[in-house]
């Protein structure tokens, strides 16, 4: 089983503008609503490679219905707990000026440790040895900083594999607990890990999990993986958006790994599935035939 963990779901909105001027009054050109989060991403794009796909969300008032709803039109099967403050919204700026692609992430509902409690024993009671369970992105305001770390250690008791894309205390504390795999963005590893080196980053990460990727857009991707690394490069001529990449590269690792695929292959699915988001303008999404297309262009280069 493949399970995407999302605490935090949120309402991702492209928002078009010719400029912005603070103080002053502004009218938007377009916009377009998208079902976010790093982990509903995660779960879109698994379902997306044809792997069944759950989800589990806390899911708040209006938004949270219309970001499970969505998700389950696209195949993905929507579980977790209901609040009634409303899911956050996040604004990305399109825009021809520097202020394209500018972000404003919302912060959610406020949740207390029976919702946490409820929402994690949901999760935990359908996990058994060898599923793989994606912990991805922050949770709602008022939740303990070892959030993640508790569900990582109870994952790992079951024999489970936790795959980890989060930043900040949540990161800090859930890598004394081992998860299988960390994914991080260059920015996220010198913050976390004290280097800029992509190769150092990840070979520093690879201390802390079995499975190590360390990303840095257009640049490519560094792997770790029992003692091995390697680069994997990918471009495409044409980005619509690169939001989201780094969670559907985390789809193509995880269904790779549940599939028992080789080393290289996870590398190649992986990269090709980020690089496929960046050909659709919606956000964190991707076509399966693009990411076959894109495998087999892919380079991965030794570093070990």
């Amino acid at each position: 089983m493949i399970a995407s963990v999302c605490p935090n779901p949120s309402v991702d909105t492209l928002i078009w503008v010719s400029s912005f001027e603070p103080g002053q009054v502004h009218r938007v050109q377009r916009e377009q609503r998208f079902p976010g989060g790093k982990g509903v991403h995660v779960a879109m794009a698994v379902a997306a490679l044809e792997s069944p796909s759950t989800l589990y969300g806390i899911w708040g008032g209006a938004t949270g219905q219309w970001i499970r709803e969505s998700c389950s039109a696209m195949g993905v099967s929507c579980k977790g707990v209901e609040t009634e403050d409303w899911n956050r919204t996040c604004l990305t700026f399109k825009s021809e000026t520097a202020l394209d692609d500018t972000e404003l992430l919302g912060c959610g509902p406020v949740v207390g440790a029976d919702v946490v409690a409820t929402f994690t024993s949901e999760i935990l009671d359908c996990t058994t040895s060898g599923d793989a369970i994606t912990l991805s992105g922050s949770w709602p305001t008022g939740v303990p900083d070892d959030a993640y770390a508790q569900l990582i250690m109870r994952i790992n008791e079951r024999g489970a594999r936790a795959f980890l894309d989060c930043t900040g205390n949540q990161l800090t504390h859930a890598l004394a607990q081992k998860p299988y795999c960390v994914h991080l963005n260059l920015s996220e590893a010198q913050a976390a890990l004290g280097t800029r080196d992509p190769l150092l980053s990840v070979r520093a990460l690879s201390g802390h999990c079995t499975l190590a990727i360390v990303t840095n857009g257009a640049d490519g991707a560094w792997f770790g993986f029992e003692g091995r690394v390697v680069r994997a490069q990918l471009n495409v001529d044409v980005s619509c958006s690169a939001v989201g990449s780094g969670d559907c590269l985390m789809a193509g690792v995880t269904v790779s790994s549940d599939r028992g695929d080789t080393f290289e292959t996870l590398v190649r699915r992986g990269a090709a599935c980020g690089a496929a988001n960046c050909l659709r303008p919606e956000l964190g999404m991707l076509n399966k035939a693009d990411v076959d297309h894109l495998f087999a262009k892919c380079e991965v280069e030794e570093l070990s």
